[in-house]
Parts: C-alpha cells; structure tokens; sequence
C-alpha cells in the first residue's frame, strides 16, 4: 500500500497522519506483498529494519484454504478445517523443530493457475486467527467455552489445542497460534520477527484458518479476476438504514462500505428507531426479524469498570455509556455480524452472484538448532494480549455530533442537534476543532484508554512481566488514527509503541494494496541496535500500563472498532 495522503471524509486528521511521509513500492524480492514499514519502541518510526525475508536467507512455503463463496453483505467467519503443510516439509521437519520468523497472508482468486489478490473492498477481512498444529497436537472444537474469555478476537475461542501423546518429551511447543495485526491491515502490516526470535513448533504438519471476511463488492462493477479493474474508485452497493449512523448522505463518494462495520438491521439486532416493530430489538435484546433467536447481555459482564486512579485494571467504555455495553443501545460489531448473516434490511436482496476466493498464507521459516555450549538458534515467542476496550472486545466510535436532519444516536439520545459552533453538542469521549458542525475545517476524534498490570493474566499462560519483541496494535479502517502503548513503573509515562496509521490513497496500478481509505499499521519491533531497532525494555511484575486509541469520528459513527494489543515475547530480561 502506497502510503498517500487521504482526506477520508474532508478529515484534516486522517489526511495528517500521512503528513511528510515518502511512498514506497513493492519490493523485487520473494516478499509475497512487498516491503513493510516498521515501527519500534519510543515512537519510532519508519525504522531501518530490514523486512525482506529472502535477504536474510530465509526460506518459504505457501498454503490455501477451501474456497470461500458469498454473496453481497455476506459475512464468513467459521473454521475451515485443517489443511496439510506441503509433504516435502512435514517430511523435512519430523522429529525436529521449525522456527516459524514471520508470516504474509492474502485472500485470492485463480485466474488459470495464477493467483489474483481481491481487493480489500470486495472483501474486508475483519480479522483472522490461524494455527499451525503437529504431530503432537491437534485442532478440535471447544464444547465449552468461556464466556469470559476475550482472547480470541473479543469472544471465547472457538477451538482448543489438545496436546497428543509424546508432547510431553518436546523440547518445543507442539502447536502455534497466529493472529497479530489480523484485520483489514493484515496484508501490509509486518508479522515477522528480529534476528534470534521466531514462534517455534515440533514436527509441524497442519494449517488451519478461521477467517472472518465481510463481502462488500457490488456486483454492478463484476467478481471475476478480469473485473479486478472495474470499479477502482469504490462504489457502494445497497445498505442498511442502520448503516453509517443513519446519514445515508455519507454514502456517495465513500471509500468504503457500510456493511463492512457489522451494523445491526432489519434481519438481526436493528434498533426500534429504525425497524419499528420488526421485532429485531425486543426488552433490550438483539433478536431475529419477529423476536425470535434472542440474544441479550449489560454493561456489567460486557465492560470493565471504570478505571479510578490506582493500581487495578479498568477502562472508560462504561464511563463513556459506549453503546456496545449493552444490548439495549447496541448498534453493530460481531453480535449482529454472525457467520452467513446478511448485513442487510429485510426488504433488501443481496442477489445470487457469488464471489469466490481462498485465504493464503505464506510461512517463512528457519532451521532451529541448538550450540554445543546449548545457545538455542531461536527464543521462542509467548502470546501476550490486552484490550484497550476492555473487556467487550470491540467498541462503538459514536458520531462526534447530531446534524441537524440527522436521527437521534442511537444510546445518546438525549443529544440535541448541534446548530452551529457556539451550539455545539458532543458525544463522550470526543473533542472536536475547526468551525463544526458545519465547515469543512471541522476535525473531530474519539478517544478511549485502559489501564492494567502486567501481573494481570494474559490470556495464555504465558503472561505476565516480559520483554516485549513484537507488538501490534489492532484497530480498523474507515476510522483509526493510532493506537499507543505506556508503561508507568517510575510513575511517569513512558511510551512503549506508536502505531500510526497510514491510509491508502486508490493508485492500485502502483501497488494492488493501495485501496483508497484502508488501513496499514506498523507494528513495534525491539531488538538489536544492528538491525535498527531499540532495545528491549523489560516489563516486571505490576508494571502499571496504559493504552491510547484515537479514532476520527467527524462527521459519521463507527461500530465495531478494536484497540487490542497482540504482542509476542519473552518472560525474562533480553541484553542486545
């Protein structure tokens, strides 16, 4: 992806966020998707770090997932089974280990036995989660979720790694988990790691992947790979009323599509203010069309309470009345967004045309090897993972203000219209500058921080006080700005990692990636000075750390949006 300057919806803030930054394009080595921008500790950006794999003499292998079909407004979000690595691997890595230094992913077509990318806003990937299993382990269905369990992108996993016989004897994890920087950034956001850390596995042999894919191309402009060149500057297809906070004026001349942020509708969860008696919203809960199939939830097992000043854990969704608390004010996210839904109103056909395409991961991979004095070749990787939404696992960015025209926000009703600058009223959580609500120079952001310990759990087993090597912030397109990471030890902040998003400004004759309005996110690496990076800073226990999210939320709402930390590292001191 390009990394051009976008005034996504005459936003000054998405526009400066580009600011002074240089283009770059696709690199003439085996990267699958070019080269990547990095980040690292401090707030550097746009780090020296070499990401070219192939340079580095390391070596790759591809795998594809069944097809995916679906028709417009389709979401697909299942497990879609276990698929063997290439035999020439398994066979060169039984009874040894593989250290796993990073991974690329697309989505692609065939066009007679060549592999078209589909662009971005045919189908958003929302996010992924992707595992590598062994002789030793294996992939099965969790019958008993945990209902407070957020580790696998907001919910309960769905799967469960068991461990075989003979795990106990590995020296190395018998299975791997793969899902930083796995949402609509994941093509062009850097998953790989410094010299001297990878994700180690015994005896790999199986891929698996759960995607979930948004279909948001309009058929009008064709789903073939010869239609790749219809329809380069996005053209909506039909939305739901529910969509874009309810401002279907916002929908000409937008790079994106409504039904990419899960909005609730006429079908599932729509609120009464937009289906009067459909029977989608019944006492506060999200139903079918007619009451039916009911789900319902409250702030108070959704979102974390509020932060208040000390050492515990808290956030600001509940301080904030954030609408995806409770089923009663929801809007839209994954609760309205289930595998196979139509993201449309009842009265609305999505058609019969079916887009086809599978998941494609690239794994890049050493030999790992262990020194005569027992100096491993590889550190192994731990998982650590945090919510800056804590614990709903997404969050609504709520329009910064009521136009006037525009219907009541849905769980801020009692905001009036805002008439003129000196008539100005805002929803939580955001503050606005320029003349708004009128003039083009209006810039509004919504932003949302939480507070925890690092003594508190990570959703592995692994979590805790660390060195943190990789750390990727996730948060979605049309809206986010950055996401930042502190840790307080001494008492002042210190920052950790800024990601700063970069926007793609529609020269995809430059760069297939560069979709106009979507979203790359350079991850923070730590290692050596040598490879241009800053040096691991070491976690202890209790260290009290903070994240930021800002997202733009000027003239329309978002639903659905994220603010996770997805980092990888190890639980000791690192010296570089």
């Amino acid at each position: 992806m390009a990394l051009s300057v976008l005034a996504l919806l005459l936003s000054p803030a998405l526009a400066a966020v580009n600011a002074g930054r240089e283009d770059y394009v696709l690199s003439s080595g085996a990267n699958m998707n070019g080269e990547y921008v990095v980040s690292s500790g401090g707030g550097r950006e746009r780090v020296a770090f070499n990401t070219d794999y192939a340079s580095k003499g390391h070596e790759f292998f591809d795998v594809y997932s069944p097809e995916i079909a679906t028709h417009y407004a389709e979401v697909w979000w299942t497990d879609m089974g276990n698929v063997s690595l290439p035999d020439d691997v398994v066979e060169r890595f039984k009874g040894k280990t593989m250290a796993i230094t990073g991974f690329e992913m697309d989505w692609v077509m065939d066009d007679q036995g060549q592999d078209v990318s589909v662009p971005i806003n045919w189908a958003y990937n929302h996010h992924f989660e992707a595992y590598v299993t062994g002789e030793y382990s294996a992939l099965v269905t969790n019958d008993h979720p945990d209902p407070n369990d957020h580790s696998h992108h907001g919910g309960p996993a769905r799967l469960k790694i068991v461990e075989l016989p003979g795990a106990e004897d590995q020296d190395a994890p018998v299975s791997q988990w793969f899902s930083e920087g796995n949402g609509g950034e994941s093509r062009k956001s850097f998953h790989g790691y410094p010299a001297g850390f990878a994700q180690l596995i015994a005896s790999p042999d199986k891929w698996s992947i759960i995607p979930m894919q948004i279909d948001t191309r309009n058929r009008d402009c064709g789903v073939t790979p010869a239609d790749v060149g219809n329809c380069t500057d996005f053209v909506a297809g039909v939305e739901p009323r529910q969509a874009r906070s309810g401002r279907p004026d916002l929908k000409e001349g937008s790079p994106y599509a409504g039904v990419l942020e899960c909005p609730c509708t006429g079908r599932f969860g729509g609120d009464e203010a937009y289906y009067p008696g459909a029977g989608t919203r019944v006492n506060g809960s999200l139903c079918e069309a007619g009451g039916v199939n009911c789900v319902s939830f409250d702030s108070d097992a959704r979102c974390s309470p509020a932060w208040t000043g000390g050492p515990e854990t808290g956030g600001e969704l509940v301080t904030q009345r954030n609408p995806t608390c409770s089923s009663a004010t929801y809007v839209g996210g994954l609760q309205c967004c289930g595998h196979k839904r139509i993201l449309l109103d009842a009265d609305q056909d999505p058609g019969d045309v079916l887009l086809k395409y599978r998941m494609k991961f690239r794994f890049w991979f050493q030999d790992y090897s262990v020194a005569a004095d027992g100096t491993p070749s590889h550190e192994n990787l731990d998982r650590y993972y945090f919510l800056t939404e804590a614990q709903a696992g997404e969050y609504d960015v709520p329009p910064a203000f009521r136009r006037v025209g525009d219907p009541p926000i849905v769980g801020y009703e009692e905001i009036p219209e805002s008439t003129s600058p000196a008539d100005l009223h805002l929803t939580p959580g955001t503050t606005c500058t320029g003349n708004c609500p009128t003039v083009d120079d209006c810039d509004c952001e919504h932003v949302i921080t939480s507070h925890w310990l690092m003594a508190t759990p990570s959703y592995e087993a692994e979590g805790g006080p660390g060195s943190m090597i990789y750390a990727g912030g996730h948060c979605h397109a049309p809206s986010c700005l950055s996401i930042e990471l502190y840790s307080n030890e001494t008492g002042t902040p210190e920052l950790l990692c800024r990601q700063v998003s970069y926007y793609g400004g529609g020269n995809i004759s430059h760069d297939r990636f560069d979709e106009r309005g979507y979203v790359v996110l350079p991850p923070c690496l730590w290692g050596s000075p040598d490879e241009g990076l800053e040096p691991p800073v070491f976690l202890h226990n209790a260290t009290q750390m903070f994240s930021k999210t800002r997202s733009n939320n000027t003239w329309v709402g978002h639903t659905g949006q994220m603010a996770s930390w997805q980092m990888r590292g190890v639980p000791h001191e690192v010296h570089v």
